[in-house]
């Protein structure tokens, strides 16, 4: 498996202490191939120091992302311009988003993993125009949510509450649930709440169908 990754999610899971454990929550090894959008180095590790420690939120995740950049590939230019052609002015898509979608069309076993639910929901609602981005990700694409519920799946709980609770910069869906009393019913609900409409996209349905039993 390939695994392609932008820069949001990257962030969000490095921020999480979930980053390392990337390839894992996949059912993949430690060596499948990285590729990461051209920007994400110098968006996600600004030349500053100071800016550098403030984007992460602290040292843990710096480090994180230092490492996981450091083994990672830049994504191979896109063959088929048509692909970039068809994405460009479909609202809620950007540029990193059009090169990681044609990507997967061109890279058969590949994964993406993205954070950004908005262009996935573009494209779930311009199916008829992307046809070949629609079919592409059903089934290959993992969201900070689903992440985070195959984390819980894999590592238990409340490994994964402690790691949550340590995030310097938890995102609008973690503020909305996150708390030292927290249960594990709470944070699967708010998790399968904020991914359910992206459900045929999901990778990994084997081991993310109990937390959907009504899709």
């Amino acid at each position: 498996m390939i695994l392609l990754a932008d820069n949001d999610l990257i962030l969000k899971l490095a921020q999480c202490s979930l980053l390392p454990d990337l390839p894992q929550l996949l059912g993949e090894g430690a060596g499948c191939p990285v590729f990461v959008l051209p920007t994400a180095r110098f968006q996600l590790i600004p030349k500053s120091e100071q800016k550098a420690l403030a984007k992460a939120g602290n040292e843990a995740t710096l480090q994180a992302l230092r490492t996981f950049l450091d083994g990672a590939s830049e994504l191979p230019e896109v063959q088929d311009a048509s692909l970039l052609d068809a994405m460009d002015g479909v609202t809620g898509i950007d540029g990193g988003e059009q090169l990681l979608f044609a990507a997967m069309v061109e890279l058969e076993l590949s994964t993406l993993a993205t954070g950004d639910r908005r262009s996935l929901q573009s494209v779930l609602s311009n199916q008829e125009v992307l046809p070949q981005v629609y079919d592409a990700l059903n089934d290959r694409v993992l969201t900070f949510e689903s992440a985070i519920l195959l984390a819980i799946r894999e590592f238990g709980f409340l490994d994964v509450k402690e790691r949550l609770l340590t995030c310097p910069k938890p995102d609008g869906m973690l503020r909305l649930v996150l708390r030292e009393q927290m249960e594990e019913r709470d944070l699967v609900d708010c998790l399968v709440s904020h991914c359910r409409s992206q459900y045929q996209f999901l990778a990994c349905k084997d081991r993310l169908a109990e937390y959907f039993v009504e899709v």
